[in-house]
Formats: structure tokens, C-alpha cells, sequence
């Protein structure tokens, strides 16, 4: 009908909106996330290396 073409539509357009918001906010959001991730895996790293050293005969 009619009535639910335009509701697709509309929906269809709410829809774009909110990906096209939700990618923006990824896009400014993920240098600081990686870099974040690049910090935990490094410190991670780093205590098993720390670990491994100490238990050397």
C-alpha cells in the first residue's frame, strides 16, 4: 500500500541517519580506541616478558 511505502521510506531515511551518525562518531572515536588497544597490548607484553625474566633459572 501506499501508507507502508512511505513508512519504509521514512524509516529507510531514519535509518541512514543514524549509520551515517554512528560511522562519523567511529571514525573520530577509533585513532583513540587503537591507540588505547596498542597501550594494553604493549603493558601486556611487557609483564609476561617481565614474568618470563624473572623465572629464569
Amino acid at each position: 500500500t501506499e501508507q507502508a511505502k512511505e513508512l519504509r521510506d521514512e524509516l529507510g531515511a531514519e535509518i541512514d541517519d543514524w549509520l551515517k551518525t554512528f560511522n562519523q562518531a567511529m571514525d573520530e572515536e577509533l585513532p583513540a580506541l587503537n591507540q588505547l588497544i596498542r597501550e594494553q597490548q604493549i603493558d601486556f607484553i611487557r609483564r609476561k616478558v617481565k614474568e618470563k625474566d624473572l623465572v629464569k633459572p
